[in-house]
């Protein structure tokens, strides 16, 4: 990193963190990620279990699952608070059953701090990290084709992720890897379709992103959340791939070494793959994977399944099967950084 950067502006692993701990039961557990976070999610590894989404926008204690199309579930024992270096647990088999094994991410935003946003013509509750171009608006659907939300983050968004919160809903997804005349559900495995109520057939602005009348991203009176990123060189990227079906397959560059990649075929039937660079720290030959749309325990094998590789400047897809690599499949993927590839790593 570099001196002269302060914590505010740092885009590393100040900004985002991995953790993977074994449970033990004992209440108020701190789990470090060696950083502030806004939105962690949390997973079981070695059992089916729900994946939490939780924020400090709308509290500790309300959680979101992504296998699930579930609204808001209060969840008092998943965790208990955001701290300063990361969270602490309750006493959930979700998340600190003794003996379990679980993992979780952590973006940081903006302290929970948030503003009133009337930008677009539905006014939002947002926080905004600039510089790790990440935010976490809150709103109430109107059920208006072209209705616009302001996201804060100064460039146009490139990964969206919307889910309805005051009733059962699929998740939404935009991905810039699709455009904005595509879409994607979160908790299944259908491929991408095409229909406009969704985005409105209108790529996201610097300032706003644009809704149709689905109901999953704006019906009149319901209320949404919608965690929104965009890419920041040496810190993260979003884009898409075709496979080759090879096991020293595609390379994808991103200039920094990953931390954590996600992919997912959008030609056919996928799921979402999470791979990330804690639970497989070594490219030995063997995936360790998790899929946000599956409570299933995580999988572990030879890399010709799902395998992932990271290099410091990218990832190759050691996969050969059409979940990840399928020949002439196409796929989307959203990574973020284990640490700046901005700047040296000495002085």
């Amino acid at each position: 990193i570099s001196p002269a950067e302060t914590d505010d502006d740092y885009v590393g692993g100040k900004q985002f963190g991995i953790a993977t701990w074994t449970g033990d039961g004992v209440n108020d557990r701190a789990i470090s990620l060696g950083m502030a976070p806004d939105l962690i999610v949390i997973k079981e590894r070695g059992s089916a279990n729900n994946w939490y989404w939780i924020d400090s926008t709308r509290g500790i204690n309300n959680s979101l699952q992504s296998n699930t199309d579930g609204g808001t579930h209060v969840d008092t024992g998943i965790a208990n608070a955001f701290t300063s270096t990361g969270f602490t647990l309750g006493t959930s088999g979700g998340s600190n059953n003794s003996s379990d094994t679980y993992c979780g991410w952590g973006w940081r935003c903006n302290g929970g701090t948030t503003t009133s946003d009337g930008a677009g013509s539905i006014t939002v509750t947002r926080q905004t990290n600039v510089n790790a171009g990440f935010s976490i608006l809150t709103y109430t659907g109107n059920a208006t084709s072209g209705a616009t939300i302001a996201h804060g983050l100064g460039k146009a968004p490139e990964f969206i992720l919307v889910k309805r919160l005051s009733t059962s809903q699929t998740w939404a997804i935009y991905h810039v890897g699709l455009g904005a005349t595509k879409n994607l559900a979160l908790n299944n495995t259908n491929s991408a379709a095409t229909g406009s109520a969704w985005w409105n057939d209108t790529e996201p602005s610097s300032t706003l992103i644009t809704l149709g009348t689905e109901g999953r991203v704006n019906a009149s009176g319901q209320t949404y959340v919608a965690y929104v990123w965009t890419s920041i060189p040496g810190y993260s990227q979003f884009g898409a791939y075709q496979g080759n079906s090879n096991a020293n397959g595609v390379y994808i560059q991103t200039n920094f070494r990953p931390a954590l990649v996600q992919l997912r075929r959008t030609d056919g039937n996928g799921s979402y793959l999470v791979s990330d660079a804690t639970r497989r720290p070594f490219n030995d030959g063997n995936y360790r994977e998790l899929y946000w749309n599956s409570s299933s325990a995580e999988a572990t094998g030879a890399d010709s399944h799902d395998g992932v590789d990271y290099f410091a400047n990218g990832f190759r897809l050691k996969g050969t099967n059409a979940g990840c690599n399928g020949s002439g499949s196409d796929y989307v993927y959203s990574t973020w950084a284990e640490r700046p590839f901005k700047f040296p790593n000495a002085f």
